[in-house]
């Protein structure tokens, strides 16, 4: 039998010598100088174990070895004395296993094929089957008792960053992110959101929503929809979307760090949401006959952005290269490149063996960077730059949480318009219920609502009184509210709405009788929206085409004076 066993990190070196074949014992005993004395297979591995232990054997194992296989032992000590088969083949080549009958045919150890093969019938490594983060996965094991010996080959293994020159402006916000949860649940409490995917349908429907964010794109609103209802901050009622009072009311309360902490822990621990099917430029097909773990390749990429020094730059490239050097299997149990069923979106090529790490691993370590990291404000990466910020520093553990340079502000004007700092967050989304959005100020700090007849409508709706409302804003402005707007909140609680605007087409007609003719037709009288006088009415926007159209069938052309 091969030399394969369980629990390799618990397997000593008479074990795996044990678990070889009786031929494969003699090949080890001969590159030893070792005299096997029996042919008893649990015996001849009792005394090659002895043997290869002998305090003077042992001093010069060493010394034996060629440059290639000292560095193939250092990486794997430097790895914990076990690797998985295909990475460790994969960098210092394969092992032909064979029978009993065709080694002693062939006796490879005369000739290795590779540094792993010399190696392997040096006794020096072994086969073993273990516990890897995608199961259990074959790996090449050292035995304690080498791995005592040849400690002193292993130096540890440095991993270096390449630094990058500073970019020459950086926007500094930390909380783009928080902004726009708070954004999502003013909205969703207002309006009917659909849960469905951020097709083109659902970004034209909530295209208001879109306006509001800071970042617009797709992949971000699709991560935004999931981590906040994975956090319960949405919850799903009757086929839309609705803040769940508990967990957002909490959440919106919590201090600006506590509320962007809040959304890394669930992406660190949310397995749902899986990044290697969103990379763009890959087409990942489920055949159920594999899958990845994106938990295994989130804590990989941290684990690196943990290195980097707060203040300095990196080069992103430099950064994947560092991955692919030092931990390239990353995602990969037991080094498989080959049973993966990835597609270039752009060819349809399926990308396999480790020829495709970049395309695929190196694409993933990419858009977790540029993707989830940037959106949490763990990094700030402006182009093929970045550098951890001081929050992300403090989100892993590596520093203190800089205090939050928010907008604080809360003010009321006469005319009924509120402008609030993004600091404000609770306050925000308490004014999104009787006022309505207006616009966002170029610096994106500050948010412009205006109270108008409609927002106080839905504020009845929820059984909020003027005089409540009126209270709401003394208590966060600090001051009085200007008595006309506090006459008019007063004046509309007791009679509503009592003036309207719209924009409407002023269409002229030559004569009485032209306009009696409109308005004794079905198919034109619908498109008028109010006759103003004998000669005179008032059309939407939307309707005038329509209307010329029929003015012309009337013979009557139009003159379009509003247009020139």
């Amino acid at each position: 039998m091969d030399c394969a066993a369980y629990n390799g990190l618990m397997r000593t070196l008479k074990q795996c010598l044990i678990d070889c074949d009786l031929a494969l014992l003699r090949a080890i005993a001969e590159r030893w100088g070792a005299e096997l004395s029996t042919n008893r297979h649990f015996d001849a591995a009792a005394e090659l174990a002895a043997f290869m232990l002998a305090p003077d054997v042992q001093a010069d194992i060493a010394v034996t070895l060629t440059p290639a296989e000292r560095e193939a032992l250092r990486v794997l000590l430097a790895a914990g004395g076990q690797m998985p088969v295909g990475a460790f083949t994969r960098q210092f080549g394969e092992i032909r296993l064979m029978g009993p009958g065709r080694l002693e045919r062939e006796r490879p150890w005369g000739d290795p094929l590779s540094v792993a093969e010399s190696l392997w019938y040096n006794g020096l490594i072994y086969r073993a089957f273990d516990e890897g983060p995608g199961g259990m996965q074959e790996v090449i094991y050292m035995p304690p008792e080498l791995r005592a010996v040849l400690q002193d080959l292993h130096a540890k293994d440095t991993i270096v960053l390449p630094v990058a020159p500073a970019p020459d402006r950086v926007e500094m916000r930390m909380a783009c992110l928080c902004d726009d949860v708070c954004t999502l649940l003013a909205y969703a409490h207002q309006h009917a959101l659909a849960p469905a995917p951020c097709d083109a349908r659902w970004l034209a429907r909530h295209q208001s929503l879109v306006t509001q964010l800071d970042e617009q794109a797709q992949d971000y609103l699709e991560f935004l929809l999931h981590l906040t209802e994975y956090m319960q901050l949405l919850k799903l009622d009757e086929h839309r979307l609705r803040p769940d009072p508990d967990h957002a009311l909490a959440w919106l309360r919590a201090s600006t760090f506590e509320q962007a902490r809040a959304f890394f822990q669930a992406w660190q621990e949310d397995s749902t949401w899986n990044e290697l099917w969103r990379v763009p430029g890959l087409r990942c097909e489920d055949t159920g006959s594999w899958h990845n773990d994106p938990l295994v390749a989130r804590q990989t990429v941290l684990d690196f952005v943990a290195l980097m020094q707060p203040g300095a730059w990196y080069s992103l490239d430099g950064f994947v290269a560092a991955i692919k050097t030092h931990r390239p299997d990353f995602q990969r149990p037991g080094g498989d490149y080959d049973g993966w069923y990835i597609r270039a979106a752009q060819t349809g090529d399926y990308l396999r063996g480790f020829e495709s790490w970049d395309q695929v691993d190196g694409a993933l370590v990419r858009y977790l960077l540029m993707g989830p990291l940037a959106w949490l404000g763990v990094i700030q990466i402006p182009d093929s730059r970045f550098r951890i910020s001081d929050w992300g520093a403090a989100l892993l553990g590596e520093g203190e949480a800089s205090v939050e340079r928010g907008d604080w502000r809360f003010e009321v004007a006469a005319d009924g318009v509120v402008r609030v700092g993004n600091a404000r967050r609770l306050e925000r989304f308490q004014l999104s219920r009787v006022a309505d959005w207006a616009q966002k100020e170029q610096d994106a700090r500050v948010w412009v609502y205006r109270i108008t007849p409609s927002s106080l409508e839905r504020a009845r709706y929820q059984r909020i009184g003027m005089e409540r409302v009126i209270k709401f804003l003394e208590d966060n402005a600090g001051q009085a509210v200007l008595d006309s707007l506090s006459k008019a909140l007063h004046r509309w609680g007791e009679h509503g709405t009592e003036a309207w605007s719209s924009q409407v087409v002023m269409l002229r007609l030559a004569r009485p009788e032209l306009l009696e003719q409109l308005m004794s037709q079905p198919a034109t009288r619908r498109l008028i929206r109010e006759p103003i006088s004998s000669t005179v009415a008032a059309i939407l926007p939307e309707h005038w085409p329509a209307l010329r159209q029929a003015l012309l069938e009337m013979g009557i052309f139009a003159d379009d004076i509003a247009g020139r």
